[in-house]
């Protein structure tokens, strides 16, 4: 696997530094306003804060490691002085942090044998995203405390929320799905930070990459692939649900949902390994469609999906499949 030493950080000196350091603290700045809206309870705070991520990676993917560290601290100092304590935590454990930590990684280079820049692997990089999510929940689990643990205080809460935004008015129903989704929450609320945190990268570079401004070139999604270490994660968390299954409520809940997360990069990979499978048929468009249809309406079609990533490793369906479809017309000429 690919260690990488260095992330290619621009001239620091003189105008140049002072140009960067001012986009730095504008992406942290515009990180926090974005974020203004949830901490103060405006309904539509949600929707700007989805964003939030957007400004700083603008930022670092186009000035570098030292932008994003610049701009994720003004975001906090920010935050902390509108806001106060504990939005400013919530703030750098689920908007900075992973910021930080995804261009940390996406920014690093190795100098290749023939003195080629080799990028850090996306799949590694994504893969660290999962293990963070990971940490939050082993941390949010060992802190809670009371009847019930971590289990006891999700289906608390989200009885709270149903009864004062009045769903579900009988306690009954209220009850039951309550205990049908609150076993996949801690999974679920993961599953849209990664995707928010994956637009706005994706997003970011994008604009970068068409204003001729980004560092990094843009990787191949369909080639991505999980590092070793993320298959023996997924497996401990397997191991921790059988444990948990006759001994503790809590251990299985949070194994339950570890395997998830830690399952995240294969679905991506199964994503990458079915475009490049549908590229070999006559309408890919018609397919590709027909598939999203299948993913987003059948409840274990992204099981299947992060199956088929997980065992990519040995199947290598994108290597065999990779090669264009060969030319029908011209196989009837031949004839």
């Amino acid at each position: 696997m690919i260690r990488a030493d260095s992330a290619r950080l621009p001239d620091w000196g003189g105008v140049h530094m002072q140009k960067e350091l001012i986009v730095a603290i504008g992406g942290g700045l515009a990180s926090a306003l974005l974020c203004f809206g949830v901490f103060t309870g405006a309904g539509s705070g949600m929707l700007f804060a989805y964003l939030a991520p957007l400004p700083i990676f603008l930022a670092g993917l186009s000035s570098g490691f030292r932008s994003v560290t610049i701009g994720v601290l003004t975001g906090m100092v920010v935050i902390a002085a509108i806001s106060g304590l504990v939005p400013v935590i919530k703030y750098a454990a689920l908007i900075a942090a992973p910021t930080w930590l995804a261009c940390r990684y996406i920014l690093m280079t190795q100098t290749g044998k023939n003195g080629s820049t080799i990028w850090y692997p996306i799949g590694d990089a994504l893969s660290r995203l999962c293990a963070y999510g990971g940490l939050l929940l082993i941390l949010a689990a060992l802190w809670v405390s009371g009847e019930g643990g971590l289990v006891g205080v999700i289906q608390e809460n989200m009885d709270k929320a149903f009864t004062a935004q009045n769903i579900f008015k009988p306690a009954a129903e209220r009850r039951e799905l309550i205990e049908l989704v609150s076993p996949y929450i801690p999974a679920t609320i993961f599953m849209t930070w990664l995707l928010m945190i994956t637009i706005n990268l994706t997003l970011a570079q994008t604009i970068l990459v068409k204003s001729g401004k980004n560092l990094r070139p843009t990787p191949t999604y369909s080639a991505l692939y999980a590092p070793e270490w993320l298959y023996w994660a997924f497996v401990g968390a397997g191991v921790l649900v059988l444990i948990g299954a006759g001994s503790s409520e809590t251990i299985e809940y949070v194994g339950r949902n570890l395997a998830l997360i830690f399952a995240a990069p294969f679905f991506f990979i199964g994503l990458g390994t079915v475009h490049v499978l549908v590229r070999q048929t006559k309408r890919p468009g018609t397919m590709l469609a027909a598939f999203y249809v299948f993913i987003i309406t059948v409840d274990w079609a992204s099981a299947v999906v992060a199956g088929i990533g997980f065992f990519e490793q040995w199947v290598e369906l994108r290597t065999r499949y990779s090669a264009p479809p060969p030319d029908e017309n011209k196989d009837e000429e031949e004839e």
